[in-house]
């Protein structure tokens, strides 16, 4: 039981405010809606890799994750955007706000199994 609670105030406070990829609880695929999660085409997916992250017509190559003080992260990189030429520096916000559900562009994306 000490070591899980020293183990927990290890991540809480000596755990780096920032990292080079995206945490694993992260990865994967997501979706809009549950059901987008069947359909390969939707534009409502969203898939998450360690150093990228994927949506429709984007894509962010990540460079930098920060941990903000409200357990969000923000990714730092270089975007490009379907229909806008070359890539610029870019950032999006993530946030993990229950196991299934992430909060990225402004939508809460379900987690596809």
């Amino acid at each position: 039981m000490k070591l899980l609670a020293i183990a927990a105030l290890f991540v809480l406070f000596v755990a780096p405010a920032h990292a080079d990829v995206l945490p694993k609880e992260m990865l994967g695929l997501w979706a809009f809606e549950p059901a987008d999660c069947s359909n390969p085409r939707s534009d409502g997916l969203l898939k998450i890799e360690p150093n990228a992250v994927r949506f429709f017509a984007s894509g962010y190559d990540i460079k930098r994750v920060l941990r903000r003080p409200d357990g969000s992260l923000r990714a730092i990189g270089v975007v490009s955007n379907e229909g806008e030429q070359g890539r610029g520096p870019g950032s999006l916000t993530l946030k993990l706000v229950a196991a299934d559900r992430l909060l990225a562009l402004e939508h809460v994306y379900h987690r596809c199994h």
